[in-house]
Order: structure tokens, then C-alpha cells, then sequence
């Protein structure tokens, strides 16, 4: 059994003893971080040399170039097929709007972008609803395909 009498009574810490206490904490802190600074600056040096040994490194595979006439012609295209599916514009405006697309899409290197657009603007001025249905759901999945969409 432990005697109040004889124990011994609790320190209290005064002002300099808890200033050694903070700088030895930051010296071990630094310590710390300063390791794991060291560990990251291996990391770069890793990274460098192909980042084979850094566990945290993704791979990704490189973004394809998109050409800037299938980017532009997709933009147009998203834009009058979403005013059309809405009623905004007559059958006159889209047609002039596909014209646009087709102008745009005529200088892509893409050609299955060239050739949806040609068949797209083909069939409005034929009024063929169902070719144009079929040459615009082309022309959207092609700008997919080439991550214009």
C-alpha cells in the first residue's frame, strides 16, 4: 500500500523546462521530416531514371493528339444537335448549322470525320431523315473515338 506521506509530490514543469521540451520536440520533428525530405529526394532521383522504384508513380498512357478541325467541328456539331434535339432551330438552321460542321470537318485528318459530316450534310439536303440519323450517330461516335466528345 502506497503512503500519501511518502509519496513524493508532482512536479510542475516551469517555463525554461517546457522551452527544452518544445525545442527538443521540433529537433526531433525536424529529424522527422527531414528523413522522410531525404526518402523523397531518392524519389526524385527515381523518377528521373524512369520511376521504376517509386511505388507511388501511375502509369498513364499518353493522350492522342486530336486534330484541331475534328475538335472544332465536334464542338460545333454537340452544340446544333443539342439545339435541334431541344426545338431551338428549324430544319433550315440545322442545315446551315451541319453546313458549318461539314466546312469545319472537310480539313480534319480524321477520315471517317470527313465522311460522316459529308454523308450528314448529304442527307439533310435530300431530306433523308433516316440517312441523317444514321451519318450523325457515325459522326458522334467518330469524335468519341478520337476523344473530341
Amino acid at each position: 500500500m502506497v503512503n500519501d506521506k511518502n509519496s513524493k509530490p508532482k512536479h510542475k514543469y516551469t517555463i525554461p523546462e517546457i522551452l527544452v521540451g518544445l525545442v527538443l520536440f521540433t529537433a526531433l520533428f525536424a529529424g522527422v521530416i527531414g528523413a522522410v525530405t531525404g526518402s523523397s529526394e531518392s524519389t526524385k532521383t527515381d523518377t528521373a531514371s524512369g520511376g521504376k522504384n517509386d511505388p507511388y508513380r501511375m502509369e498513364v498512357e499518353p493522350q492522342p493528339e486530336i486534330d484541331i478541325m475534328t475538335k472544332s467541328s465536334c464542338k460545333d456539331w454537340i452544340a446544333i444537335i443539342g439545339e435541334g434535339a431541344k426545338g431551338i432551330n428549324s430544319e433550315s438552321e440545322i442545315r446551315a448549322g451541319m453546313q458549318k460542321v461539314y466546312e469545319i470537318a472537310r480539313y480534319s485528318t480524321d477520315a471517317d470525320i470527313v465522311d460522316s459530316a459529308t454523308r450528314q450534310l448529304a442527307a439533310l439536303t435530300a431530306g433523308d431523315i433516316d440517312a441523317f440519323s444514321v451519318a450523325s450517330t457515325d459522326f458522334g461516335n467518330a469524335c468519341k473515338a478520337h476523344g473530341a466528345l
